[in-house]
């Protein structure tokens, strides 16, 4: 987990710069979805995120946005920033 950790602190900058490009990857995961998704779900990562300007409304393959994987998965942390 350290090692996730360190990984989204060292992006957040490019993150925060880079809001309006970003596409879905695998899955159809945007970062924004994948950080709500991972582990115990990305506070900080979700938070850069949002700030840099990512849609909360964009869905996966599945059909799921950032809010629905976070209550999948039970991050209800993260719940309140993404409504």
């Amino acid at each position: 987990m350290s090692e996730v950790r360190t990984a989204v602190t060292r992006a957040l900058p490019i993150l925060e710069r880079s809001a309006a490009e970003f596409v879905a990857k695998d899955f159809g995961f945007t970062p924004l979805i994948y950080a709500a998704t991972i582990d115990f779900g990305d506070a900080e990562a979700l938070k850069a995120l949002l700030k840099a300007g990512a849609d909360r409304t964009t869905r996966n393959y599945d059909g799921r946005t950032a809010l629905d994987q976070a209550r999948r998965y039970k991050h209800s942390h993260l719940e309140a920033s993404l409504r």
